[in-house]
């Protein structure tokens, strides 16, 4: 007689292959990158970002207003108009940013008379920027010497949801209870499924944002309403211009793109740089790196350190060969130490001393919304305007108990490499390290201080060995 198998038995034997799937899942997530832990850091960067935008933007048109140095009154002005490329969406370093890499390669190469004005606002169309040069005091307030306007795929956007698809993603992983419980197991398996729900249901049955200016019809419209009023304008302006093309890919699609829009622009006497080829050739140069720092980090689409370089180095080689005249003549420019920005926002820091040697900064300890990736620690991020060779770092604080250094350095070729690069812990009230570290951009610490409401002091030595 054939031997059966009693329903509790059977039941265990489900247990156990439910238990090993449990445990192949876990692994499966464990290996995964980090995209939760990302997402969330993410977050945090742009709320952060929401924070310093109500102190460094105009009501009127989205000036950024950060506090930089300036080497001379009588300076020449570069307008940069464009979207969240020059906001910062996803930067917790503002210098990554194209336009301001731009700034700090005019200096370096001893341009010390021209200054970079950044005026841009997270998802705004050529329509928006026409706006702001038309419409607002911006050009009279700011009289700058030339206008680049940075163009990006979907600054063609001028309808809403007319023509493309314009969903914003779901979090499936929130409304879904069966999948909020998975999320809980398996955040990084989760995020990624969440991505392949929005991509399989957000709404397919328009063209990509990015696909919409192949649409004939819709090409038709934004030169009418965008490009061609914008023509008229600068024309009639009287000052330089050109479009900086900021591509976030490099693709064989991205020319379709671009040879669609281009005759537009040069039909309206406008004149365009493309971006395109210079990536290409830092891709074949590099391309390990290249597609390593291809975002700005895990989740955030934005361009990473490499782009943005890639678009200051591309846009200084225009200036030096076809506006000599705004640039003026090079001078040597001794680049201070200087902290213009600390992550999270805070806004108490203070200078207290500067020498040829070394220079002191009194701050408010950060203790919210702090950094966590990628060294799964709690840290505070202090940015250098100038990439600075470091010789030593002191660090006191009242109640200081123990503090973690980590450095973001420049690469070779020429950008932050965004890996942290540890120096070291330090217990007590007055700490320092002996790095002797080359061309350092963000210095990074974590700390332990009993009171939350802690200034701090921050002494920074200049020099390397």
């Amino acid at each position: 007689m054939q031997k059966r198998f009693f329903p509790l038995k059977a039941l265990k034997y489900m247990l156990v292959i439910l238990l090993i799937w449990l445990c192949i899942l876990f692994i499966i997530d464990h290996l995964m990158p980090k995209y939760y832990l990302w997402n969330k850091e993410n977050e945090n960067i742009n709320k952060d970002l929401i924070s310093r935008r109500k102190n460094i933007i105009e009501d009127e048109y989205p000036l950024l207003k950060y506090s930089l140095t300036k080497f001379t009154n009588q300076e020449k002005r570069i307008l940069i108009i464009g979207d969240s490329y020059l906001e910062g969406d996803g930067y917790d370093n503002i210098n990554n940013t194209w336009w301001k890499q731009l700034q700090i390669k005019l200096y370096q190469k001893g341009y010390k008379n021209v200054a970079i004005y950044a005026v841009g606002s997270c998802g705004k169309s050529t329509l928006d920027y026409l706006s702001w040069l038309k419409e607002t005091n911006l050009i009279k307030n700011l009289k700058p010497d030339l206008i680049i306007m940075g163009y990006v795929f979907n600054d063609p956007q001028i309808f809403e949801k007319n023509y493309y698809n314009y969903d914003e993603d779901q979090n499936y992983n929130e409304e879904n209870f069966l999948l909020k419980q998975f999320s809980l197991l398996y955040p990084n398996i989760a995020y990624k499924l969440n991505n392949m729900l929005n991509d399989k249901y957000t709404n397919k049955n328009k063209p990509h944002l990015y696909d919409i200016i192949t649409n004939d019809q819709y090409l038709k419209e934004y030169n009418e309403l965008a490009v061609k009023p914008l023509g008229i304008y600068i024309n009639n302006l009287n000052i330089p211009f050109f479009l900086l093309t900021t591509p976030h890919s490099i693709e064989k699609s991205s020319d379709e793109r671009y040879n669609k829009v281009f005759p537009l622009f040069e039909q309206a006497n406008l004149k365009v740089y493309n971006t395109l080829s210079t990536l290409r050739m830092l891709n074949e140069l590099n391309s390990k790196n290249f597609n390593k720092y291809f975002n700005i980090n895990l989740v955030n689409g934005h361009p990473g350190t490499i782009f943005t370089n890639g678009y200051a180095d591309y846009t200084l080689k225009v200036l030096e060969k076809d506006y000599k005249d705004i640039l003026g003549e090079k001078e040597k420019i001794e680049l201070p130490i200087r902290i213009n920005q600390i992550f999270p926002y805070n806004n108490s820091l203070k200078l207290i001393e500067e020498t040829n040697n070394y220079v002191t900064y009194e701050f408010d300890n950060p203790n919210k919304n702090l950094l966590y990736m990628p060294i799964k620690k709690d840290y505070f991020k202090l940015n250098l305007e100038f990439p600075t060779d470091i010789s030593k770092i002191e660090l006191s604080g009242d109640n200081l108990k123990k503090s973690y250094l980590y450095l973001n350095k420049i690469s070779s070729f020429g950008y932050d490499t965004q890996e942290m690069f540890y120096k070291g812990k330090r217990k007590g009230k007055i700490v320092s390290w002996n790095i002797n570290e080359k061309q350092v951009i963000s210095i990074n610490l974590s700390t332990k201080v009993l009171n939350k409401k802690e200034k701090l002091k921050i002494k920074i030595y200049k020099g390397s060995d």
